[in-house]
């Protein structure tokens, strides 16, 4: 049933194409396909937004790479070195 509720119905048969009803009801479906865009659909800009930009440049369309896990052991190493300096290592200077 629910499966059912996303099949169109059948109004192109050729039994219902001769009966007013439903040529009225094939007239509402025709507009409703022209009135659609045609071709690809418009790229959208990041912004202003770092995160948009970064999530655009690294992981949408054919630019995805795998550089954003480079970025990420990179930052961590650098995070890591930072606390690390900061709670041992700045203490041991000669």
């Amino acid at each position: 049933s629910r499966l059912a509720a996303l099949i169109p119905p059948k109004i192109a048969s050729p039994s219902a194409i001769g009966a007013p009803q439903s040529a009225a009801r094939m007239t509402r479906v025709v507009d409703f396909y022209s009135k659609l865009p045609k071709g690809a659909a418009a790229k959208k800009s990041a912004g202003a937004n770092p995160f948009a930009r970064y999530k655009q440049r690294y992981f949408e369309g054919e630019n995805a790479s795998g550089a954003p896990f480079i970025h990420a052991i990179v930052g961590l190493f650098f995070i890591g070195y930072t606390i690390d300096y900061n709670m041992h290592l700045k203490h041991h200077k000669k």
